[in-house]
């Protein structure tokens, strides 16, 4: 990385950076967030800007009655809103999914060592939080895994993912994996830093998953077999 850049992070990293490895023993955090808190305080705590929804079904021409709008609290949430962006249909019992930021509301949730994500979405299970998941540009790979090895210290493990575009151009994206207990994260580069990607960001992001894995929600069962 050039020396302008870990300037610009050391001047920017703020929340991201705040810890260090002496954090060591404390769950990992996001934002103020961390594993294993509670929905009730996290809602108090990155509560945020009302926003405008409508809750009525669209028409045939894909628009939806006026009278149906409201205002909503941010962070939205599925216990009580669904279909925000970032929802998704197939919840478990007792789980639930949240949005601090969603349209254009409380873009200072997404913004960390002064960029901007794309996404950061809150599981929560029996009302503890197991799982943050937030996307980002490729772009900004670099910059942010400076900041992780600065908060986390050196990932427990560090990997290569292969890949190739079809032109049969080759490249790889590191994928980072940092552990404490039962808690992790890891930090993918994903394809979209690899040559003729630049354009096509959206789909191919650069991702971290935080995640307690004894606060998740129990896997499912196999399907019986009946053959």
């Amino acid at each position: 990385m050039r020396g302008w850049a870990i300037a610009f992070v050391l001047v920017l990293c703020g929340k991201l950076c705040g810890q260090s490895t002496a954090s060591v023993g404390r769950p990992f955090d996001f934002k103020d967030v961390h594993l294993g808190m509670q929905l009730s305080e996290f809602k108090v705590v990155m509560a945020g800007d009302t926003v405008w929804v409508n809750t009525g079904k669209p028409n045939i021409f894909g628009h939806a009655s006026k009278k149906y709008n409201k205002q909503v609290p941010t962070p939205l949430c599925t216990d009580t809103m669904r279909e925000f962006p970032g929802d998704i249909p197939d919840l478990k019992d007792g789980e639930v999914l949240c949005n601090p930021s969603p349209g254009y509301a409380n873009q200072d949730r997404l913004t960390v060592m002064g960029l901007q994500l794309e996404s950061a979405i809150y599981r929560f299970y029996k009302s503890r939080l197991y799982e943050i998941d937030i996307t980002a540009s490729p772009s900004l790979f670099e910059v942010l895994q400076y900041g992780f090895r600065t908060k986390y210290g050196a990932p427990r493990s560090a990997t290569t993912s292969s890949y190739q575009n079809g032109f049969g151009a080759s490249w790889t994206g590191q994928n980072l994996y940092w552990e404490r207990g039962r808690e992790s994260i890891i930090f993918t580069e994903g394809p979209g830093n690899g040559p003729g990607q630049s354009a096509a960001t959206e789909p191919h992001p650069s991702s971290a998953m935080f995640l307690d894995a004894d606060l998740q929600p129990p896997p499912e069962k196999p399907a019986p077999l009946d053959f």
